[in-house]
């Protein structure tokens, strides 16, 4: 036996796909958690101070929530309506409203 260097290995295709595939999930995963992480950050951080606004706070909550289903759902709205538990037309009066970016936009 010699030793020279090894001889090629040949990889599936089917492996390189499943690999490639995991690694974008564990992306998905890590991104998701930073999301998570967020909004626990800010929950746990509220400043009740003179300029606490609660129609304010609820509405960026909602803002959060709906731009987090759209990534979800990757810009499917019926998806994300579907998520959030409403309707369509409800969803899409929620994007005006809130000036929410989306790939229609």
């Amino acid at each position: 036996m010699k030793n020279g260097p090894r001889d090629p290995v040949l990889v599936p295709e089917a492996l390189i796909y499943n690999f490639l595939h995991m690694r974008k999930l564990a992306a998905e995963i890590i991104d998701e958690t930073n999301d998570l992480s967020y909004i626990e950050e800010s929950t746990n951080s509220l400043a009740f101070g003179e300029n606490f606004n609660l129609s304010t706070e609820v509405r960026n909550y909602e803002k959060r929530l709906i731009k987090h289903a759209l990534k979800l759902s990757q810009g499917n709205q019926t998806k994300a309506t579907k998520i959030l538990g409403i309707k369509l037309t409800t969803l899409n009066t929620k994007i005006k409203v809130n000036k929410i970016l989306t790939d229609r936009s």
